[in-house]
């Protein structure tokens, strides 16, 4: 669907005020006593409790985290949020005190259920699910609405399959709710959509063998980035490598000469590496199968 990529959380501030609403000039109270608010509304809660829609800009299930006008940008291909700088402290505390997100677009829910927030790197053994995830590791933090897939490659045969059908399931369901808020941040003028890529015909990339030991092969097995680094963020999620593990890329000469990618051994926890990435942004592991001799 599209990279995923990860993150931390800044430590909370009491909300006062403004976690009450959506906006007070986008609310509107029909004689029914509903409040609707106009727009996209993000609204936490720490109880778990469904947010109901009478009470979306109450407070009182509910605390609004932030809504479109705070948005600056979203990018469509890394789920990667720009929030207004000015309001970015107050959101990322806001963000600190609640477990999930409920996203409403003119009072109505788009994500069922809603998205769960994660700190840091972490992850679990049943993530697979779209995910709103931080990084505040750099001087400027970061934020994603992304996709999170666990890893189910050591899972029995039988259980193996049946995790892929539920993820499967999961993902077509929320690419449909994804869809909604796209169309409503690129009506909004604030969805930005990665560049098409050029069509280029893909070579042959099975059976890649290792030059220094031809008994060890690449068994290839699916792009999961644009490049060697979008690969690699791919890989840290997919393999749940924490942040603070040192990654090391082991430069592999192979038995390749269809296009001018390089190829590299991801090393971690000082282990050998299994995993390889090429500076296409495909993915393979190393295996052992020794050519027949004649």
């Amino acid at each position: 669907m599209r990279n995923s990529i990860i993150f931390p959380v800044i430590s909370a501030l009491l909300c006062g005020m403004i976690c009450t609403g959506c906006g007070s000039d986008d609310t509107t109270e029909p004689d029914d006593g509903i409040i609707t608010v106009d727009g996209l509304c993000v609204m936490g809660d720490r109880s778990g409790s469904v947010v109901k829609l009478s009470t979306v800009s109450a407070g009182e299930t509910g605390e609004a985290v932030f809504t479109g006008d705070d948005i600056v940008s979203f990018e469509v291909g890394s789920g990667e949020i720009v929030f207004n700088a000015d309001e970015m402290g107050g959101i990322l505390s806001r963000i600190s005190l609640h477990s999930e997100l409920h996203f409403f677009i003119d009072g109505q829910p788009v994500f069922a259920p809603p998205i769960r927030i994660h700190p840091n790197f972490a992850t679990t053994f049943d993530d697979f699910d779209l995910q709103f995830r931080l990084d505040d590791r750099q001087d400027i933090p970061r934020i994603w609405l992304t996709d999170v897939y666990m890893n189910i490659d050591t899972l029995p045969e039988v259980e193996r399959e049946i995790k892929r059908q539920e993820m499967a399931a999961n993902q077509a369901k929320r690419e449909k709710e994804l869809d909604i808020l796209i169309k409503y941040l690129d009506d909004a003028g604030k969805a930005i959509f990665p560049e098409p890529l050029a069509v280029e015909p893909r070579p042959d990339l099975t059976g890649i063998r290792i030059k220094e030991n031809p008994c060890e092969k690449l068994q290839y097995v699916r792009q999961i980035g644009y490049d060697f680094d979008t690969a690699l963020d791919s890989i840290r999620l997919y393999k749940r490598i924490p942040s603070e593990t040192k990654i090391t890329k082991m430069p592999l000469e192979v038995m390749f000469d269809k296009d001018d990618r390089l190829f590299y051994g991801i090393v971690y926890k000082d282990e050998a590496y299994t995993d390889v990435l090429d500076t296409k942004g495909y993915y393979y592991l190393r295996t052992y199968d020794c050519p027949d001799k004649e």
